[in-house]
């Protein structure tokens, strides 16, 4: 055995069922490191008291989780402890990042050139013309500049008539605000997301994103993006040929003649893996 590693993320007894992306992340990275050889891999919930003894820990969480680095290295006597997420997590821990935009040089960081995605789950698919999926709106940023879901509203009621219009609804409250011509697809687990959202034309992002894993989802399927202007990441823009916006004119312009995301700009996890892999046996030696 060449080394042990600790995955930290938060706990659930199928992946699939995940609804959120640190689950997605920390699931699918796990599944990843099984296929290596010649290691040892564990995956414990971020709130579980007691770890094994292990080579090496990844954490996989938000920034908010009460994580207590000094408590896991004294439990597992790692050699080194980690995060994987797309902004580094800790100072006192090596963070794997995969946004290039992120601006945290003072950390210790290794930039991935490419953000992730799952492989085996995300399929370029023919997709049924005039369809829109609308991203679903950020509450505490509804009614100002970092959020133009009822604009943007506004300008498909133009439309409706053409277009078969979706919206992804996250709670009960979003619900509520369902326009008669929207077609609502539920918040649900990664498998009827995917399912429900493969055959979508047009993603269109509504709120202002720090990463935008739904952009991902979308856009290795080979669904069209549109974003308004300053709301992603400018490594994204650039990787995804995402159609960018600043006003109504622009908008039905860059929807009639916007470009499919091309999906091979992404790592696979087995690819982020093998990137990790190298630095896990560097330091073991």
């Amino acid at each position: 055995m060449i080394y042990k590693i600790l995955i930290l993320g938060w706990k659930i007894n199928k992946w699939e069922e995940s609804i959120n992306s640190v689950t997605y992340l920390s699931y699918s990275t796990f599944l990843s490191f099984k296929k290596l050889n010649n290691i040892e891999v564990s995956y414990y919930d971020i709130s579980c008291e007691n770890l094994p003894k292990s080579d090496f820990v990844l954490i996989i969480a938000y920034c908010s989780d009460n994580i207590n680095l000094q408590k896991i290295k004294e439990q597992t006597g790692a050699i080194k402890i980690c995060s994987l997420r797309e902004i580094p997590l800790y100072k006192d821990c090596f963070n794997f990042v995969y946004n290039l935009d992120s601006e945290y040089r003072d950390y210790q960081v290794y930039f991935f050139p490419r953000p992730p995605y799952n492989n085996e789950l995300l399929k370029p698919t023919i997709k049924e013309p005039k369809t829109i999926l609308l991203d679903h709106y950020w509450q505490q940023f509804l009614g100002t500049s970092n959020d133009l879901t009822y604009q943007i509203e506004e300008w498909l009621d133009e439309i409706k008539k053409e277009y078969k219009i979706y919206r992804i609804v996250r709670t009960s409250e979003e619900k509520e605000t369902i326009k008669s011509f929207e077609i609502p697809i539920y918040y649900s687990n990664i498998l009827e997301y995917l399912n429900n959202t493969e055959k979508i034309e047009y993603y269109i992002i509504t709120h202002k994103e720090g990463f935008p894993y739904g952009l991902i989802d979308m856009a290795c399927r080979g669904t069209k993006i549109l974003s308004p202007i300053d709301f992603l990441p400018q490594s994204m823009i650039d990787s995804f040929d995402i159609a960018i916006f600043s006003n109504k004119e622009e908008f039905f312009k860059k929807l009639n003649n916007s470009k499919e995301s091309k999906p091979n700009v992404c790592l696979s996890f087995d690819e982020i893996i093998n990137i990790m892999d190298k630095h896990f046996k560097r330091w073991k030696l």
